[in-house]
């Protein structure tokens, strides 16, 4: 791990609130949002496997490194989204969670530390 990459860390938080599930994969992506009408580009990606929530708050920790080929334009608009895959298939199903609030990081005085509510 190369600490002097750009980086975000952050901690996805499922409240008591979210229903129990087992051995989920939870995906979190770094994506350029800067343009509205387009679709979002993802910059980084990682994968959290073995992620499971009771009826307590669960709380789990995540870092993704950015590629050295990736450069971070200060004008743009980057954004953390995240997909819990309950069923760990890798296929979107309606049951799973998504995170549904912009996470904004990086550029335009947000840092690089981020809170992800479930709830």
């Amino acid at each position: 791990m190369n600490s002097t990459l750009p980086h975000i860390e952050g901690q996805l938080i499922f409240r008591q609130t979210v229903p129990a599930f087992h051995n989920a994969t939870v995906h979190v992506y770094l994506e350029d949002v800067s343009y509205a009408d387009t679709t979002a580009t993802a910059l980084a990606h990682v994968i959290i496997p073995g992620v499971s929530h009771s009826k307590e708050e669960t709380v789990i920790a995540f870092r993704l490194e950015l590629k050295s080929n990736i450069t971070i334009n200060s004008t743009a608009d980057y954004s953390i989204r995240v997909w819990v895959n309950k069923n760990n298939d890798g296929v979107l199903h309606s049951h799973d969670l998504f995170s549904d609030t912009r996470c904004p990081v990086l550029t335009h005085g947000y840092g690089n530390q981020v809170d992800i509510l479930f709830h």
